[in-house]
């Protein structure tokens, strides 16, 4: 091959590793999948006061004459969920008086073909109730839509969808033996398997249990986004219901769960609205509700509205502490003024209960004192009286019993124990803060479509076989990182990587020529993101254009070794614009990224274009310490810090979206590739305030991302720091999101938080755990540096890194390029043991029946045993493998022949401290077989572009994609063979047999450029 240029070598190898990854999905079975299906099509008929629809793997019933349904797993007739019935805000299926009715439909979509049967429950002076079930052609899997025909006269706001609000799964099972459930939490939020009664998640979760041979499994969830975020329920009641269905302790008007809602549902009547707090989410040692608060360092305020003076109020609230020491005490403020006026202590100081202590969570049910004068509202104040600060988790509002109650009131709430429920009730649902106008005579039943899985028993298959529907339903086409990324905030930073990386344009470029200068890209791309966050009340934020760039830079992030330094701007000379330093680092084959901070004020912005802010207001305000709303000096405290109200964009007002699109076009002109969006939460108008009156909170927030994805075009790379909302509402258009905090290390917690998302990284999403300094790794060894690649690469879809490539010895910069590229199959390996124990060991990714890539993975700094159970069950920490077979494993980093294992035996092995090692199980054969490679940690998944044996001519013959001036090494197992002869097109070719049972060979491949090799062994 004649020598190419770099960018040639580059785009060559890539181009022969997506041919390589394109062919490897053994797991479809199409073929056999393709007949079931058309052997079981769906068929709808009614049957004793209701219609019934089934495919031979499904039957659901449901009942006309109670609006309830009932569904069935055909495999033995099992009932699975019994009196199930849905709800639109608070109506609800099971009504006195609904006449159910029902029509029928065909559907063929991205998920195949079959029914749909469409229910509609109406009666005078409600909205018809629509309810649409959903199955396909021999699948197991129901799909369900609900929504409303306003046929009443005034508009309706839907905050509520519960195509499922209730019922009981698996009714006829005992759920005790090995009972486990799986959140689906995103973003931040902590995902864990958990063993106890209830668990309520974002997006999806999954429920197994039993013994070998009789497991049992459910996933349900969401299946499309658009414009209302996902929750799903199992075990107890929930516990927003829960506080519904005390009526003895008075009417409920309102309900907020602190974190999520600002505001409650009421229009004019009793409300409460947060006026100061800041959301926050404790790890789920408590109610989902409970563990998601908001918080401040002195106060949380709550105010209470449109209150009768006639009537008498109760307040509910509860608390709860990941760590003792946090006391408060609550009052209420009728007047403004001197401290104490019009206020009444509605209960003294007292300590949280904490966690820590092993201290249930605290509701809390007290008495409002009677209004006086003209108010018709009051202040409710939680007060930090000791610790870091106050916080909150739940209000409610009722009004008081016509029965006298011993008020104040305490009582527990249940934590989640660790055994399992007497039932399975569950839920399936989208909840909005701000919800959708549906006009009179407006039909909604939105593709805001749902999930549930009640015949796939193996928990792994179940999820995956979710994971990938999402997929098909969202039609994500996601962009893979198969490179590395330096962020220039991370490699600059003195406590991170400390240069000489710096965070300007000409700092990317100059980063860039380091990369290249390294030789990193002759194994893969690399990115540089440029990363302007400058935290002063006029900043760069809302206009993102190279003028204003221009003239922030980087006084917060330097040691101060000059004043020069300090007054860097982000874009500077000679790199002044978006084009130059775009097409400079682009110039050098890299991939420019920026970052934007999402809803993050410039007061300069706010004040020039008033009718771009939410409430097309221009001027934010904070809450002085009595609580009076008041302007602020915006060279006092800037908008990330301040308390109150934060007036952000409109992502949904016409003149902010082409200010926006502009951006994007200028930044797509310059070759920029991507960006990160910080803050986000900044984007979620929970209160409301858009200029589109019809949007929901949700739609407005992925509007965020559709705008930035459509401006940048296909290829491009969105990434969302979501740290404080764990959703799923921005599938499809996001590339990329955060899992962690701020961070250059890695921890157990975080490898535990991206596996257990396997079925949806590299799926639907790229997880993020953050950047890595490869230089900076605890322990400070080959073993630490290759440990957090490793699990990187098993855990995550993205390494983003911490230092600069001047930081990196040759021998790291080695070790990263043996996890590049990424690869671009849609999927991620299995925690095999995520359901015997917490932090899962041993990651499992079938390349095909008889080939495995298995990893495990040390977590502590001190020697330790790994094992997995080769044939053993795949819910119980086994790889599930041929037990009549045997197993050739070698060790890829420690580059050693580990041995040969029965199929029915245990591998086992000891890991040295911070160690990870990845290794390649493949059947043995009766003849000689690749058993890995060098080039690559998957050993020859993503490097070696085909291999066949032809037994005619007893000719072992592969493709390999070669890096030009370094040996490429392939260890073949003889099995018993000996070769007598090899070549190679292309390249030098050495072979050199090496001792094991049955004997071993190593080929080595050399040649001076990028490009694919073609080889042959003759035996």
């Amino acid at each position: 091959m004649e020598e190419m240029s770099r960018h040639e070598r580059v785009t060559v190898f890539v181009f022969v590793l997506v041919l390589s990854a394109s062919g490897c999905m053994p797991w479809l079975k199409q073929g056999c999948d393709q007949s079931f299906r058309e052997n079981n099509p769906v068929v709808v008929h009614g049957e004793k006061g209701g219609v019934v629809l089934e495919n031979g793997l499904l039957k659901v019933a449901y009942d006309l004459q109670n609006g309830t349904f009932r569904v069935f797993d055909m495999r033995g007739a099992v009932l699975c969920l019994d009196s199930a019935y849905f709800r639109l805000n608070r109506y609800d299926s099971r009504e006195p008086g609904l006449v159910h009715q029902w029509k029928t439909r065909e559907v063929d979509d991205e998920l195949g073909r079959g029914r749909s049967v469409e229910m509609t429950a109406s009666k005078p002076g409600i909205p018809e109730l629509l309810l649409s079930i959903t199955l396909y052609n021999g699948s197991g899997f129901m799909v369900l839509k609900a929504g409303i025909n306003n046929t009443t006269g005034q508009a309706i706001r839907l905050k509520s969808i519960m195509p499922v609000a209730g019922g009981i799964a698996f009714p006829m099972f005992d759920l005790g033996e090995r009972f486990s459930m799986l959140d689906g939490n995103g973003g931040a939020e902590e995902t864990v398997v958990t063993h106890g009664k209830s668990l309520e998640s974002r997006n999806n979760l999954l429920v197994t249990f039993g013994g070998p041979g009789k497991r049992r499994s459910l996933v349900m969830g969401g299946l499309t986004y658009n414009e209302f975020e996902k929750f799903a329920h199992a075990g107890q009641a929930l516990r927003r219901r829960a506080v519904i269905r005390a009526r003895e302790r008075g009417r409920l008007l309102c309900y907020l769960n602190l974190g999520d809602d600002e505001k409650s549902t009421a229009q004019d009547g009793p409300g409460l609205v947060l006026k100061k707090g800041s959301p926050y989410t404790f790890p789920p040692k408590a109610a989902p509700e409970v563990a998601r608060i908001v918080y401040d360092d002195e106060e949380v305020v709550l105010e209470a509205r449109n209150l009768d003076p006639e009537k008498r109020y109760m307040l509910g609230f509860s608390w709860w502490d990941e760590r003792s020491g946090r006391a408060q005490s609550v009052s209420a403020f009728q007047e403004e003024g001197e401290e104490g006026a019009g206020s009444e202590l509605l209960l003294d100081p007292r300590p949280l209960p904490a966690g820590k202590d092993g201290k249930d969570p605290e509701e809390w049910l007290v008495p409002l004192p009677p209004l006086t004068g003209a108010s018709t509202g009051m202040r409710l104040v939680f007060k930090n009286e000791s610790g870091v600060n106050a916080v909150l988790s739940e209000a409610w509002l009722r009004e008081a019993p016509q029965k006298a109650m011993a008020l104040p009131l305490r009582c527990d709430i249940l934590r989640a124990e660790e055994e399992p429920p007497e039932e399975l009730r569950v839920a399936l649902f989208a909840d909005d803060p701000v919800g959708k106008r549906v006009d009179p005579g407006t039909r909604y039943l939105p593709d805001e479509r749902f999930y549930i899985d009640f015949t796939t028993d193996i928990p792994f298959d179940a999820l995956e076989k979710y994971g990938l529907r999402v997929r098909a339903a969202q039609k994500i086409d996601l962009n893979i990182y198969d490179f590395p990324t330096v962020c220039l905030w991370y490699a600059m930073h003195h406590a991170y990587g400390d240069g000489p990386a710096i965070n300007t344009s000409a700092g990317a470029v100059a980063e860039m020529k380091r990369i290249v200068d390294s030789g990193f890209t002759k194994y893969a791309r690399a990115a540089v993101r440029l990363v302007p966050d400058t935290y002063t009340a006029n900043n760069e934020q809302g206009w993102w254009d190279d003028e204003h760039w221009r003239m922030y830079g980087l006084e917060n992030y330097i040691r101060g070794d000059g004043d020069d330094f300090v007054k860097a701007a982000h874009l500077q000379e000679p790199y002044d614009t978006t084009k130059k330093w775009g097409g400079a680092v682009t110039g050098m084959g890299g991939i420019p990224l920026i970052y934007f901070q999402t809803g993050f004020r410039s007061e300069d912005y706010a004040k020039a274009h008033p009718g771009h802010m939410l409430f097309n207001e221009a001027v934010a305000v904070k809450l002085a310490s009595d609580g009076k709303e008041m302007d602020y000096d915006p060279d006092e405290m800037n908008a990330w810090q301040r308390n109150g109200v934060l007036h952000g964009y409109d992502y949904t007002d016409p003149e902010f979206m082409d200010h926006v699109r502009e951006v994007y076009a200028n930044l797509k002109s310059g070759g920029v590739k991507g960006l990160m969006f910080d803050y986000v939460y900044t984007g979620w108008a929970g209160a409301g305030g858009m200029e589109d009156a019809c949007t929901t909170t949700a739609s407005a927030y992925r509007n965020i991302f559709r705008l930035a994805s459509e401006g940048l075009g296909p290829g491009c790379y969105i990434h969302e720091r979501n740290l404080m909302r764990g959703s799923d509402i921005t599938l499809g258009l996001v590339t990329s999101q955060r899992i962690w905090g701020d961070t250059d290390q890695i921890s157990p917690e975080m490898v535990m938080r991206g596996g257990l998302r396997w079925y949806k990284n590299r799926v639907v999403v790229n997880y993020d755990m953050d950047a890595k300094s490869v230089h900076r790794t605890v322990p400070p060894t080959r073993d630490g540096v290759r440990r957090l690649l490793t699990m990187a690469y098993v855990t995550s879809g993205r390494l983003l890194l911490g230092s600069s490539f001047a930081r990196m010895t040759p021998e790291q910069i080695h070790d990263l390029s043996r996890i590049y590229p990424f690869h671009r199959t849609p999927r991620s390996a299995r925690p095999v043991d995520a359901f015997v124990r917490r932090n899962p060991l041993v990651y499992d990714f079938e390349v095909n029946p008889g080939w495995h890539q298995v990893t495990f993975y040390n977590p502590e700094n001190e020697p330790m045993s790994v094992s997995v159970d080769i044939a053993g069950d795949p819910g119980y920490c086994g790889l599930g493998l041929d037990e009549n077979s045997q197993y050739h494993v070698y060790d890829f980093w420690n580059d050693c022949y580990v041995g040969t294992f029965k199929g029915e035996g245990v591998l086992e092995q000891k890991l040295r401290s911070a160690e990870a090692r990845m290794m390649s199980l493949r059947r043995k054969l009766d003849r000689p077989q690749i058993i890995s490679t060098d080039r690559h940690l998957m050993q020859g998944f993503v490097d070696l572009l085909g291999a066949r044996w032809e037994p005619d001519k007893r000719c072992l013959s592969g493709r390999s994609a070669a890096i030009g001036g370094e040996p490429y090494k392939v260890v073949i197992a003889l099995n018993g063979h000996e070769p007598s002869g090899w070549f190679a097109r292309g390249a030098f070719m050495e072979l050199e047999k090496k001792p094991g049972p049955g004997g071993l060979a190593e080929i080595v491949l050399t040649r001076k450029d990028n490009g694919a090799v073609d080889w042959s062994v003759v035996f």
